[in-house]
């Protein structure tokens, strides 16, 4: 279950970890359109010559079908976020073992579990991820990036976001950390865990005692995960929309245009239209 004090909480420590891996990306970013092809989804297509070309494909930007898919995903989150309850107040009716709670409380984690899952999977969440963590190590913009590029979800979150943030953006690599175990996206993902309300535990089946040893994990204790995920995707949409705007407005200040870098092909300008605040090539 949601619980107002638990987010705020948590939202500022998100937010100071988010707004230290925009600023970074921001700041070392190869090109100066680099973090905007990020906010905006650059892709590379090769399938698309067949049947539309244009000098610069390849590379598209736009949603494409990632997008969509993640639009989808956040469809669900939302409608998940707005429901948020008093924690106090249902403490004290967990406390008294209010049947009408405990039933809410254990559909409502049910509900968190595969908000946990599909965030962790979703592949425009992580290429976002990973691209900026790219910038924030100086390094250009991956047009050609894949999910399949990577043998699994977790060495892509371990070992190319998180891992590689540790030195040059330690309060994300930290939050990071502190919320993501590949061990509850697996459970989640093939519900190799039971609950026992009347103690407010999970119990895991899916156990490896030396990357996966967690067997049991107190609501309370799931509480963090669920909170922290839910202010990582607030944050990151926040402050997305914000570079968003200050692109914007750098484009209007040079004529409605930036210049955005393809790779063997130059710089093209990109076009931004305030009157339905969209870009376009």
């Amino acid at each position: 279950m949601l619980y107002k004090e638990t987010l705020d909480l948590i939202r500022p420590i998100a937010a100071e970890a988010i707004n230290e891996l925009f600023d970074i990306a921001f700041k070392n970013q190869v090109h100066a359109q680099d973090l905007l092809i990020v906010i905006e989804n650059g892709s590379y297509k090769p399938d698309m010559l067949n049947f539309k070309p244009t000098p610069l494909l390849p590379y598209v930007i736009g949603p494409a079908e990632e997008g969509f898919c993640e639009q989808t995903m956040y469809d669900f989150y939302h409608s998940y976020r707005t429901k948020v309850y008093p924690r106090q107040e249902t403490h004290e009716r967990l406390n008294k073992k209010d049947k009408e709670v405990i039933e809410m409380e254990e559909m409502t984690i049910q509900l968190e579990l595969m908000i946990y899952q599909k965030f962790w999977e979703t592949d425009l969440i992580l290429k976002r991820l990973y691209q900026l963590t790219q910038l924030a190590l100086g390094k250009q913009y991956e047009w050609e990036f894949s999910i399949n590029n990577f043998s699994s979800r977790q060495a892509l979150i371990r070992e190319k976001v998180r891992d590689e943030l540790k030195t040059v953006c330690p309060k994300m690599y930290s939050f990071i950390k502190s919320i993501y175990r590949s061990q509850l996206r697996n459970a989640a993902a093939h519900t190799q865990y039971s609950f026992h309300p009347m103690s407010r535990i999970m119990h895991f089946t899916n156990t490896e005692p030396r990357t996966q040893p967690l067997r049991v994990l107190s609501f309370d204790d799931w509480e963090q995960y669920i909170h922290g995920v839910i202010m990582l995707y607030n944050e990151m949409i926040r402050a997305k929309n914000e570079y968003g705007s200050i692109y914007a407005a750098t484009a209007q200040k040079a004529g409605g245009k930036l210049p955005i870098f393809f790779p063997g092909k130059g710089e093209y300008m990109y076009v931004y239209d305030p009157e339905f605040k969209r870009w376009h090539s």
